[in-house]
């Protein structure tokens, strides 16, 4: 007959395994300058599951129930921790109440303009030669040319100024076809 663990030590080690994921994450958000959306998604997840290990120590229950994108969620307990800590994105909040009419309009812009890129082939001239590549990238080289941002945090890092001269820059390519890396401003 094999001996079940109390469940005061479950909680104890749910809480310290939740802890130390918690930790983890945080430690992975705040020490990269930017993350890929796979690399967030798995940090999300990471906080989730350390958040709900945590709240499961502790006596009470939390329940959630709504809908999100057209889903019907309830959750209970721990659970209802991990599923609002992985649905709810504090940066995006934060974003969006700093956001003013204008570098919404821009951000807009830019938005339109990578979806009319997207599947456009775009010739990059560049160090004396030129290559084809999708419009996609095309967007992500003058990202990281004019904001020096990571694509996927160019909404919300880039100032006011760098998103006018990304679409302004977008608008180039998408009436020429073409990016010209040698002629490209630096700014700094």
């Amino acid at each position: 007959m094999t001996k079940q663990p109390s469940s005061s030590r479950f909680k104890f080690a749910s809480m310290v395994i939740g802890g130390l994921l918690l930790i983890a994450a945080l430690v992975a958000a705040f020490t990269r300058e930017t993350m890929s959306p796979p690399q967030i998604t798995l940090v999300r997840t990471i906080q989730s599951l350390g958040g709900g290990l945590l709240a499961a120590g502790f006596a009470g229950f939390l329940t959630v129930s709504g809908s999100i994108a057209g889903l019907a969620l309830r959750a209970g307990g721990p659970m209802a921790v991990f599923v609002l800590l992985y649905l709810t994105d504090p940066s995006a909040s934060v974003a969006e109440a700093g956001a003013t009419p204008e570098r919404k309009k821009a951000t807009e812009e830019i938005a339109l303009l990578q979806a009319q890129l997207a599947d456009t082939p775009v010739t990059i001239v560049a160090n004396g030669g030129e290559t084809t590549v999708p419009g996609s990238d095309a967007v992500q080289e003058i990202a990281r040319t004019e904001a020096k941002l990571d694509p996927s945090q160019l909404m919300r890092s880039a100032s006011k100024e760098e998103l006018d001269r990304i679409a302004a820059s977008l608008r180039k390519v998408r009436d020429s076809r073409r990016l010209d890396m040698v002629r490209m401003p630096m700014h700094h």
